[in-house]
């Protein structure tokens, strides 16, 4: 009898024990921002899920609040998959969201555009939180967010503009192209680094010829260019010479005296030619 006794209130306890240990599983549902943390800027947009984690229950229903402090919300949007009884909004974060069917694994509820609002940090967290099952509550244990948001990006003054090479980066052939740098804190706020096109009369344009690039023909040698000029000015200097001969030989022919010798000259030339080549008869 003893030994019935004692078996059976074994067998009383063991079911106890089991029983408790599935009620305090079953009450393990969870929900979360995702992701915890992060390092965000002021005036940084950033986007957080709000999710829920059945662990091996089926979850119907969420409902609760979350609370924003330094943070600014911007929008708060709903995925495909879910019912909204009561939908948040950045002016009323609670919020009670149905899923059909239930849920057995990780859900989104509902994901929050936001962005830092002062240096130090971000908190999100939840209230009033109740999980819902198949007729039942599960849970409403909640997990937040904590971030840190940092100081508006600060950078010192750009460096004086470099020259690189023609056409790079881009730039045209007949441009240089020149880079110039700076430091911003914190590390990847802004542009470190910048490059520009620049007129120059170093760098040299290609052209295109059916298709294909070809940097244009080479200059034409300076001496090659001006022989031809050397040459219309030498014949310009005997045109002026042969016309400064004739103008004298005009200006001698005007003079009386001149025309009288050269009448002479010729007579005294025909005389000697009548001489020579017709002699008189003996």
């Amino acid at each position: 009898m003893k030994k019935t006794i004692i078996i059976l209130v074994s067998l009383t306890l063991f079911f106890a024990i089991f029983y408790v240990n599935t009620d305090a599983k079953a009450s393990s549902t969870l929900i979360y921002i995702s992701p915890a943390g992060a390092d965000k800027n002021v005036e940084e947009q950033f986007n957080l899920d709000v999710v829920v984690k059945p662990d091996d229950n089926k979850v119907c229903a969420a409902e609760g609040k979350i609370n924003l402090n330094n943070l600014s919300c911007l929008d708060i949007s709903l995925p495909d998959g879910v019912m909204s009884q009561t939908p948040p909004t950045c002016s009323s974060t609670h919020f009670l969201i149905g899923i059909p069917g239930c849920a057995t694994q990780d859900k989104t509820l509902f994901s929050v555009t936001l962005k830092g609002i002062n240096p130090g940090q971000g908190l999100v967290n939840f209230s009033e939180v109740e999980v819902i099952g198949q007729g039942n509550s599960l849970s409403n244990n909640s997990v937040g967010g904590t971030y840190n948001i940092k100081s508006t990006c600060t950078c010192a003054v750009w460096s004086p503009w470099v020259g690189i090479g023609c056409g790079q980066k881009g730039c045209a052939a007949d441009k240089m192209t020149q880079t110039r740098s700076r430091t911003c804190s914190p590390a990847g706020c802004a542009v470190k680094i910048e490059n520009g096109c620049f007129d120059s009369s170093s760098c040299v344009a290609s052209t295109v010829n059916n298709g294909e690039k070809t940097m244009p023909e080479s200059p034409i040698v300076e001496e090659n260019t001006n022989q031809p000029q050397q040459s219309q000015q030498e014949n310009l200097l005997k045109i002026k010479g042969s016309a400064s001969l004739l103008s004298a030989i005009g200006g001698t022919l005007s003079s009386p005296t001149a025309v009288v010798i050269i009448v002479l000259l010729c007579l005294f030339v025909i005389y000697w030619i009548a001489r020579k080549f017709f002699p008189k008869n003996k």
